[in-house]
C-alpha cells in the first residue's frame, strides 16, 4: 500500500554546505639536516678490543602550506547570529625535531673460542620536538557558507575555548634528561663459512619514565626506549 507523504510548510528554511572531493596540491614541505663525525681508537691488543665513538646531530622540519580545516559535527556550536559553525580553520601545522646522540662501540675478538662480542651504548643528549602552537582557530565557516576571520569577526570566549585543539596541547616534547640504550651482539664462528649471530636490544632493560602535566591539565607519562628484544641469525658463505 502506497501513501503520499504530506507536510505543512512552516515558512522556515535552513542552508547547509560542506566540502566534497579531493584536490591534489603541493601542500607540504620538509627539510632535513644532519652532521656526523666518528673517532676510532687504537685497539688494545692485550684484550683484543677496539673502541669507536660516533656523534650525530639531526634536525628535521615539516611545514604545511594549507590551513587546517576541522569539521564541527552535528551543528553543535551556535553563533551569536543564530547560525551554526560548520568548520573551524587553523593556521598550517609546523613541526621541528632536533636530536643529538652519541654511540660508543666496543668490539672484542676471542679467537680461541671463536667469539666476537660487540657492545654499543646509544647516548641521547637531546631529543626535542616542537609542534605548531596555533591551538586556536584563525577563522570559521558558518552554515550559510560564509567565511569569517576571527580578528575581524570575534567569537565569544566560551566558543573560542571549545575550539582549542587538544592534539596541539603537546606543543613541546623532549627528553628531560640524558638517557642511554645498551645493546649487544654476539657472533660465534663455527668455521670459516658458517657463523651464528645473537643480537640483544636494550640488554639491561633501561626504560626511564617522565611524568608531566600537560597544558590542558591531563597527566602524561612518557616512556623512553622499547622493551628488550633478542634476535638470532646465521651467516653462510658459499
Amino acid at each position: 500500500m502506497k501513501e503520499t507523504i504530506t507536510y505543512t510548510p512552516n515558512g522556515k528554511e535552513n542552508t547547509y554546505f560542506d566540502f566534497y572531493g579531493y584536490e591534489m596540491v603541493n601542500g607540504a614541505s620538509g627539510s632535513s639536516l644532519g652532521l656526523e663525525w666518528m673517532l676510532n681508537f687504537k685497539p688494545i691488543n692485550a684484550i683484543k678490543t677496539s673502541f669507536s665513538l660516533v656523534n650525530n646531530l639531526q634536525y628535521n622540519s615539516y611545514n604545511r602550506t594549507q590551513h587546517v580545516r576541522v569539521k564541527i559535527e552535528n551543528n553543535k556550536i551556535i553563533l551569536p547570529d543564530g547560525n551554526s559553525m560548520t568548520y573551524a580553520v587553523y593556521n598550517p601545522d609546523d613541526t621541528r625535531y632536533t636530536q643529538i646522540m652519541s654511540k660508543v662501540n666496543s668490539s672484542t675478538h676471542i679467537p680461541k673460542l671463536g667469539f666476537i662480542v660487540n657492545f654499543s651504548a646509544d647516548i641521547f643528549w637531546l631529543e626535542k620536538q616542537k609542534a605548531s602552537s596555533n591551538i586556536y582557530p584563525v577563522g570559521y565557516y558558518t552554515s550559510e557558507a560564509k567565511y569569517f576571520l576571527i580578528n575581524e569577526q570575534p567569537l565569544p570566549q566560551d566558543i573560542l575555548n571549545s575550539l582549542k585543539r587538544i592534539a596541539s596541547d603537546e606543543a613541546i616534547e623532549g627528553i628531560p634528561h640524558v638517557h642511554t640504550i645498551i645493546n649487544m651482539s654476539l657472533a660465534k664462528e663455527i668455521n670459516k663459512k658458517f657463523r651464528i649471530n645473537l643480537n640483544a636490544y636494550n640488554l639491561f632493560n633501561i626504560r626511564p619514565e617522565y611524568y608531566r602535566i600537560t597544558n590542558s591539565g591531563t597527566e602524561r607519562i612518557v616512556k623512553y626506549n622499547r622493551r628488550p628484544s633478542f634476535t638470532i641469525g646465521t651467516n653462510i658463505k658459499f
